[in-house]
């Protein structure tokens, strides 16, 4: 055995308590320089079993010497918490040390696949060549959208300027009625708010050419719709000023269109449009030449036009179209326009269709003088108790007077106004009683001297007999207009007041 070499010559003892030493005698350490042994020592220290702490050597040296310090507590958490801190060293170590083998297993796993793969020069050369393609197509469906959207912005921008200009051309357009219609205004020549109502009541007019005139090249309906009608024009021609007959005419035309309505729309449709064209050719043929007519085919007319609405748009656009007077409308605004011309915007008939013969001025006057007639019939009519209310109104023949008056005279202007008043003349005074004979005064004082200084050939007796009504009235005080029966005929009255 080795004997033990002591190296340190000082010998340390436990002080004795009981001695009474003070504290002079115990030991003090050395500064805290000289605390730091050489690795030698420290080895002897080993080797003597006491192996140098820090810790205890600071317990020994600062708690130990002051009792009053020394917390028993303290050293037991000091201890705990070292614990604790090795716990978690050991966790953290622990921790790593997994990560790190996982780590080592994808690793490994990388290193087995990349090991395993075989680079076939075929496969990348395919491989390439397919993304080569892919991204050739991409550059191509590019270029594609590029043009798409250059050409789409081009046609937007081409669009844009054909509406613009379409809009531009609108918009001359739209002057180019305003200024006609100022023209028409400054020329005087066309009732604008005429115009209107003649719009609207033949509107019905060209609906049926689209709707329902195409129907009568059925040869089997039109020979059906044929047997149905062929009672109207016999029933028209034989009405009379017999109140009584005219109701009950009417009641059997009523119930054949209602009949008709039931059987076909289209059948009704046309008969409304066949009835109206034949009052308005009986109309033609017998106001002119036979005045008190116009009360007759007018309280008829009424009847239907009450009963059956959709008949009024028919009657009246029929009428307009006969007529351009009613609207008033004279077309003679126009500098471009050849007699010819005019004469066809007139409506002017043939007095010889074979030869083409137009008919004169008179008898065209005439002839419209008949229709105006007809109209103001239409208005001043007052139905007899039991018979269907008048949808028309004296204040429509009012209103065409006015528009007449307003307007700039023409040749035929005597021949309107004589056929409003020798018609209406007597109810126009009745319901009107304070504006009427002011309108008689103007027509004698001003607009008479004015067909007079421009006297027209062939106006010379619608000329006369304006005179002759007015100088009634301011004498008599009453306006005498056509008798409703014809003065010779009361004996033909009573024969069909019998036959009835």
């Amino acid at each position: 055995m080795t004997p033990v070499v002591i190296t340190n010559p000082k010998v340390y003892t436990v002080p004795d308590i009981d001695s009474g030493s003070d504290s002079e005698d115990y030991y003090r350490p050395p500064n805290r320089a000289k605390l730091y042994r050489s690795e030698e020592q420290e080895k002897n220290l080993i080797k003597l079993g006491c192996y140098y702490n820090p810790l205890e050597e600071y317990k020994r040296t600062y708690i130990l010497q002051n009792p009053k310090c020394f917390d028993q507590q303290y050293d037991i958490k000091l201890q705990q918490h070292q614990l604790q801190v090795e716990k978690e060293r050991e966790m953290f170590l622990e921790t790593l040390r997994k990560r790190k083998q996982e780590e080592k297993k994808i690793y490994d796993s990388f290193l087995s696949e990349l090991s395993s793969l075989t680079l076939d020069e075929k496969k990348l050369d395919k491989e390439f060549q397919e993304e080569l393609a892919k991204q050739r197509k991409s550059v191509e469906e590019a270029i594609a959208y590029d043009r798409k959207r250059t050409e789409t912005e081009t046609a937007e921008a081409t669009s844009k300027a054909e509406k613009e200009q379409k809009d531009l051309e609108k918009k001359e357009l739209k002057k180019q009625e305003i200024e006609k219609l100022k023209k028409k205004q400054e020329s005087n020549a066309t009732c604008l708010s005429g115009l209107e109502e003649f719009k609207k009541y033949y509107a019905k007019i060209e609906h049926y050419k689209v709707a329902f005139k195409p129907k009568l090249e059925d040869a089997a309906f039109s020979k059906a719709w044929f047997k149905k009608k062929s009672g109207i024009k016999r029933t028209i021609s034989q009405l009379t000023s017999n109140h009584e007959f005219i109701f009950a005419k009417y009641k059997e035309i009523y119930a054949l269109l209602m009949s008709l309505k039931q059987e076909s729309n289209d059948a009704f449709e046309i008969t409304l449009n066949y009835l109206a064209k034949e009052i308005l050719r009986q109309v033609a043929v017998d106001v002119s030449n036979k005045p008190y007519c116009a009360y007759i085919y007018s309280r008829f007319a009424y009847m239907i036009c009450s009963s059956i609405p959709e008949f009024t748009d028919y009657l009246l656009g029929r009428l307009y179209k006969r007529c351009p007077y009613i609207v008033p409308q004279f077309h003679d605004d126009d500098p471009n326009l050849s007699d010819e011309e005019m004469r066809v915007k007139l409506r002017y008939t043939y007095s010889d269709k074979k030869a083409k013969i137009k008919e004169s001025f008179l008898l065209h006057g005439e002839r419209n003088q008949g229709f105006i007639m007809f109209y103001a019939g239409l208005c001043q009519t007052i139905p007899d108790p039991g018979h269907p209310q008048n949808p028309f109104s004296i204040k429509d023949a009012w209103v065409y007077l006015v528009r007449l008056l307003n307007m700039s005279l023409r040749s035929i202007s005597p021949f309107l106004v004589l056929a409003v008043l020798e018609i209406a003349g007597k109810r126009l005074l009745e319901s009107y009683p304070n504006q009427t004979p002011k309108i008689f005064r103007l027509l004698r004082n001003t607009v008479l001297p004015l067909m007079l200084a421009d006297l027209h050939p062939d106006a010379k007796s619608p000329i006369q007999r304006l005179d002759i009504f007015l100088s009634a009235y301011f004498e008599k005080g009453v306006a005498e207009v056509v008798s409703e029966t014809p003065p010779e005929s009361s004996n033909i009255v009573k024969k069909v007041n019998n036959s009835y």
